[in-house]
């Protein structure tokens, strides 16, 4: 299974166990010539795993059960555009959770150990050379396996196994096991979800100007 994949898998996961339950509301407030689009992302009766979004311009402002972030744009944006984002170009766009840039990454062992089984053990054409052969009996001879916990023990083996198991990669070893940070990918997912359930104008309400 390669990093995408379960990356998909995480976004099903995020659907069912955090917001099966939820509905989708989305309003409209007027400055001027400004107007700002809420979408409320939420569970009756509770506030466990809401999100409140807030779309203005180019920015998208996040907060709620699942942390504050903002997001920025070139160019103008709506619901629509947002739900239609893949993670990877989602996470570019973050500032920050809750004003720390680095948590928009963290480190999933499983992702990494899903990146180097469907590179060194599953037959994929161009790989099934000597180098892979190389690189395979590295990875198991000096059990790379064991050093996956967390991202500095990952890179301390890649350090280790520099000449022999890192060069020739188009995507580098280091980055196998660094993720989308959870709570980005939640976001994500709940805009694609509210979208579904609003579509273009469903649900709409106006606040008083």
């Amino acid at each position: 299974m390669t990093r995408r994949k379960k990356i998909e898998e995480d976004m099903q996961d995020l659907k069912e166990r955090w917001f099966k339950n939820h509905k989708a509301e989305q309003h409209l407030f007027y400055d001027g010539d400004r107007v700002i689009t809420q979408i409320v992302w939420k569970a009756p009766d509770t506030v466990v795993n809401s999100i409140y979004y807030f779309i203005w311009g180019a920015t998208l402002m996040v907060c709620g059960d699942l942390g504050e972030a903002i997001y920025r744009w070139s160019g103008g944006i709506n619901l629509k555009f947002l739900a239609g984002c893949n993670q990877d170009y989602f996470r570019e766009k973050c500032c920050g959770l809750s004003g720390q840039p680095e948590e928009v990454y963290s480190w999933d062992e499983d992702a990494c150990r899903a990146e180097v089984e469907s590179i060194l053990v599953e037959p994929n054409g161009w790989w099934d050379g000597e180098l892979l052969v190389a690189k395979r009996k590295v990875f198991e001879e000096e059990n790379g396996k064991s050093f996956m916990a967390s991202q500095d023990e990952w890179a301390g083996w890649l350090r280790c196994h520099e000449d022999e198991f890192i060069k020739g990669w188009w995507d580098g070893p280091a980055s196998w096991g660094r993720v989308t940070n959870i709570r980005v990918l939640g976001h994500l997912v709940g805009l694609k979800m509210a979208w579904e359930q609003l579509g273009e104008d469903k649900n709409v309400s106006k606040a008083a100007p």
